[in-house]
């Protein structure tokens, strides 16, 4: 029988001290534990960078090998085509049968992923988790609600009631409902500030340097601790906790105060007197935003509690539901956080391959500049150590046999530069297997011309296998990722919001969606070479042929344009909507109806052939009594013409011949000589 007594009814919650002091004791822990993990990012980073190692010695070669560079980015361009080659990173499914919950998670894929790509940098963020994963430790992403922000508070007074409604109904400012009053004449008093701009989902990426995790623990959510430490300026504090103002003023000035970024000590002499104040403003600081579990109400059960905060200054206790980081590592190991990277794995096979190209160096250049044996009583030393080509050596004296050669004498050394050139290729291959890249997979190799194609075959498969292990590692930080954008969506976006999709203009309703959904990333289907993905491809469509000469009901037309939209889309395009229409955007044809009685058809048949006849036997009788009518006033017009022509014909005849008459009455006047000759006649 369980004896045990639960915790004294009534007992205080755990004061601001009490608070610090367990924040402060776990942070102190998690940062020691972490230190020595930025240490190793930190020297990879170098190693990334090609730095010197710090053991040159002058005057010899200080190449250093570019192994780390090499394999990391070979990895990680080809990671981002792979999560990026698509419209979509994750897609949800539903945990329940139905079209509508098919439907909802299709809604919540589009949604999440646009927040993810759109609404954030998704390419930067993606881009530095890969890469972080890659190289260092671990590679972080931080998932956050970020309240809308608002502008200065306005005091409104005297505004009457119809005034009030429309501050109400506008979008972009927030009223202080709790200090807002009703006057004895109706008006109303109250205080509003301008909404700059609406509270949204925040992505960002991290690096182990802003990270802080508690020892013992597999991953974040697990963790009794998980902090971030966000650089901030004064001027920051005093807009994210304006009732804080002389607590902010006040952070900075204690000497030990660890979390203070800014060096007071190295500030430039112009800063000072009233210069300092305006500086002062540009300080720089950490804000821990930490997450631990502990029993702040003392009933037995440790709660998940957010605390903010700069050194031993607290802005803000809130408890919450989840943190905010999800993260991945290239090559995680069994019960263990920190495990080795993929630029660990080349890192090894860098520094051997920097010596042994040092030596190489070296070598060649002893051999073609070696040093020399010389008589510092005979030989001008200062023009035998001149480097430039040519030019003489003078000598002060001559040996007992008058030999001017053996005043000077070259230290010839052996030449190992091949000897090295050929550890080289030994060292090549230790990196290959230890990294899973080799030159075949990525087109460097000219040998492979030369080799097997079944060799080549298992070479490029190998080296798809590893980094297929390795992309499923980075899904599944990605997987949590999302979990988080969904949770999120769920709690704060209670409101309707259109966005472009492919076919327009969607709106989406993340309170209609359903609770019983599950993340996935696919990711088999993106490794390989693009020819290799287009040859599958070819073949899932000769499949989908087949059923469909086989009249098989397993292929339909939505089918088809998913297989051809993943064909365009490995061909390297972004949209097949510009080739294919999608069927899901069709709509429906209106049903038909059914196939009536034959008899009936035959007798609805008849009856509109008898109609049609009909109405051709009237359309000609109404055609020619048409034509009679046009015909008749044809000729009617044609013997109203003839008469007028006539007419016209008998009077221009009575006219001429009274013209004639008077010419001949005129004659007998007209001298029958006269110059010009007989015109008359």
């Amino acid at each position: 029988m369980n004896t045990e007594t639960s915790p004294e009814q009534g007992v205080d919650e755990m004061d601001e001290t009490e608070i610090l002091a367990f924040a402060q004791a776990s942070y102190d822990s998690a940062n020691t534990y972490m230190q020595a993990a930025r240490s190793e990012g930190d020297e990879l980073l170098n190693r990334y960078k090609r730095k010197p190692y710090g053991d040159e010695l002058p005057n010899r070669s200080q190449y250093v090998s570019g192994d780390v560079a090499g394999t990391v980015d070979w990895a990680l361009t080809d990671l981002i085509r792979l999560f990026l080659s698509g419209d979509q990173i994750a897609e949800f499914t539903a945990e329940v049968p139905g079209d509508e919950a098919a439907q909802f998670a299709k809604q919540e894929t589009d949604y999440t992923n646009a927040i993810f790509l759109r609404d954030n940098d998704g390419y930067q963020n993606l881009r530095n988790y890969l890469f972080n994963g890659l190289l260092g430790k671990r590679g972080y992403l931080s998932v956050y609600w970020e309240d809308p922000k608002l502008g200065d508070t306005v005091q409104m007074t005297g505004v009457s009631p119809e005034n009030a409604e429309r501050y109400l109904q506008k979008n972009n400012i927030q009223i202080d409902t709790e200090t807002a009053v009703q006057n004895e004449d109706g008006t109303f008093d109250f205080e509003y500030a301008e909404v700059r701009y609406d509270g949204c989902i925040k992505i960002q990426s991290h690096n182990m340097n802003e990270v802080l995790v508690a020892k013992g623990f597999e991953t974040e959510d697990d963790a009794d601790y998980v902090a971030l430490r966000i650089p901030v300026s004064r001027s920051d504090l005093v807009r994210m906790f304006p009732d804080r103002r002389a607590d902010i003023e006040e952070i900075g000035q204690d000497e030990d105060e660890e979390e203070t970024v800014t060096d007071y000590d190295n500030e430039p002499e112009e800063i000072t007197g009233v210069n300092r104040l305006y500086a002062r403003a540009n300080d720089r600081f950490h804000l821990l935003d930490e997450f631990m579990r502990i029993d702040r109400d003392r009933d037995g059960i440790a709660e998940l509690v957010n605390v903010k905060r700069v050194g031993n200054v607290i802005f803000s206790v809130e408890e919450v539901d989840m943190q905010p980081l999800a993260s991945w590592s290239s090559h995680p190991e069994p019960d263990v956080y920190f495990a080795s990277s993929l630029g660990e794995k080349a890192e090894i096979s860098q520094r051997q391959r920097t010596v042994t190209m040092r030596q190489a160096n070296d070598s060649v250049k002893l051999a073609t500049m070696p040093k020399y044996l010389a008589n510092a009583d005979t030989v001008n030393i200062n023009a035998l150590l001149d480097p430039s080509a040519g030019g003489i050596v003078p000598v002060t004296g001559m040996g007992k046999d008058g030999d001017v050669s053996r005043a000077a004498k070259p230290l010839l050394m052996n030449d190992v530069s091949q000897a090295a050139l050929a550890m080289l290729d030994v060292e090549e291959k230790e990196r290959e297997f230890n990294t899973g890249i080799n030159r075949q997979s990525q087109g460097l190799d000219p040998d492979s011309l030369t080799d097997t194609y079944s060799g080549m075959k298992l070479l490029q498969n190998a080296a798809s296998a590893r980094k297929e292990y390795i992309a499923r590692e980075a899904a599944r930080g990605l997987e949590r990722v999302f979990t988080k954008i969904s949770a999120l969506i769920r709690r704060h976006h209670n409101f309707e919001r259109q966005m472009k999709a492919k076919t327009g203009f969607v709106t989406y309703d993340p309170m209609s969606w359903l609770d019983r959904t599950s993340v996935d990333i696919d990711i088999g289907a993106g490794t390989g070479s693009r020819d290799a993905q287009l040859g599958q491809l070819q073949v899932l469509g000769e499949l989908q042929r087949e059923m469909i000469r086989a009249e098989l009901p397993t292929v339909d037309a939505q089918r088809i344009y998913n297989l051809a939209s993943e064909f365009v889309e490995a061909v390297g395009f972004k949209s097949p909507e510009k080739y294919f229409v999608d069927p899901s955007t069709i709509p429906p044809a209106e049903p038909q109806e059914e196939a009536p009685d034959p008899s009936m058809l035959k007798a609805q048949n008849d009856m509109e052939i008898d109609r049609a006849r009909l109405q051709m036997d009237m359309q000609k009788q109404q055609f020619e009594m048409a034509m009679e009518e046009r015909k008749a006033a044809t000729q009617a017009d044609l013997d109203r013409m003839r008469a007028e022509f006539e007419a016209q014909m008998a009077q221009q005849k009575a006219n001429n011949e009274a013209q004639l008459a008077l010419i001949k009455a005129n004659s007998s006047q007209i001298p029958d000589f006269r110059p010009g000759g007989r015109l008359d006649q």
